[in-house]
C-alpha cells in the first residue's frame, strides 16, 4: 500500500526533483549554440 502525502510533502518532492533535474536536450541545444558561436568568432578573426 501507499503512503498518501499531503500538498506540502508532494511540493518539496517537485522542487527538489527540478533543483537537480537537467535535461539532455537542452545540454545538447546549448552545446550545439556554443559551437555555432565559436565557430563565427573564428570565421571573424
Amino acid at each position: 500500500m501507499q503512503k498518501k502525502i499531503d500538498d506540502k510533502e508532494f511540493d518539496q518532492i517537485v522542487e527538489e526533483f527540478f533543483a537537480n533535474y537537467q535535461d539532455p536536450g537542452m545540454k545538447k541545444w546549448g552545446g550545439f549554440r556554443l559551437s555555432e558561436h565559436i565557430e563565427k568568432l573564428e570565421e571573424n578573426k
